[in-house]
C-alpha cells in the first residue's frame, strides 16, 4: 500500500507485516473505524437525521447495501428473496429506504450482526469497509467496476467507465494520494489499480 499510495500511508506499527497479517490489521482497523462511524450517526441520529452531512449520508447508503446483502447471504435478511430479486428490490426501493428512515433503522438494528460477520478473517470487505479504510488512512478512495447491489457500469461522454464509488478524505490536499480499485468476479474482489503518470 505505501509503494503504491505514497509514503508513510499506513503507520510504522503496519510496516513489517505480512500479506496476511497486513490483511487482518486493515479488517480490524475498517472495523474498528466503523464502530467509530456509526457511534457518532446514532449520536446524530438521536436527536435530528437531518444534521447528517451529506458524506455521512452517502456512507450510510454504502453501509446500507453492504449490510443488506452480507444479512441477505445469511438468511436474515429478505431470504424469500433470490439473490437477483433482493437486487431488484434494493435498486427498486432504495431511494424510498432512505426518505422513510428504514436505512437508518436497518443499520442500527442489525450493525453488530453484521461485524460479527465482517470481522471473521476470510470475508470480502464491501464498500464500506473500503470507505472506513480511506477514512482511518484519511486518503480518499476510488472503486471501479460496478455496484454489486445496482449492478450497473456507468460511463462518461467518451465511454470511459466512471467510477461506481469515490470518497473524498478529510486530506483536503489529498497529499496521500488515492486507492484505487476494480471490482472484479462479480462483485466483492478487487484488484488493486495504479496508474501511470
Amino acid at each position: 500500500i505505501n509503494a503504491e499510495y505514497g509514503n508513510n500511508v499506513l503507520p510504522e506499527e503496519a510496516a513489517q507485516l505480512n500479506d496476511k497479517e497486513l490483511a487482518n490489521f486493515l479488517r480490524k482497523k475498517a472495523v474498528e473505524e466503523e464502530l467509530t462511524f456509526i457511534e457518532s450517526v446514532k449520536v446524530i441520529l438521536s436527536q435530528d437525521k437531518n444534521h447528517l452531512t451529506e458524506k455521512q449520508k452517502y456512507r450510510l447508503i454504502e453501509l446500507f447495501k453492504d449490510m443488506a446483502e452480507e444479512l441477505h447471504s445469511k438468511k436474515f435478511y429478505l431470504s424469500h428473496f433470490t439473490h437477483n430479486e433482493f437486487c431488484q428490490y434494493i435498486k427498486t426501493f432504495l431511494t424510498d429506504l432512505i426518505n422513510n428512515g428504514t436505512v437508518y433503522e436497518f443499520i442500527t438494528e442489525n450493525f453488530t450482526k453484521y461485524i460479527n460477520f465482517t470481522q471473521q478473517p476470510g470475508n470480502w470487505a464491501g464498500s464500506s469497509e473500503l470507505i472506513a479504510i480511506g477514512s482511518w488512512l484519511n486518503v480518499d478512495v476510488c472503486a471501479y467496476g460496478n455496484d454489486k447491489i445496482i449492478g450497473e457500469l456507468k460511463y462518461d461522454e467518451k465511454g470511459n467507465i466512471l467510477p461506481y464509488l469515490t470518497y473524498k478524505s478529510e486530506n483536503q490536499n489529498n497529499t496521500k494520494g488515492t486507492i484505487t480499485v476494480f471490482q472484479c468476479n462479480g462483485g466483492g474482489h478487487y484488484k488493486s489499480l495504479v496508474f501511470k503518470e
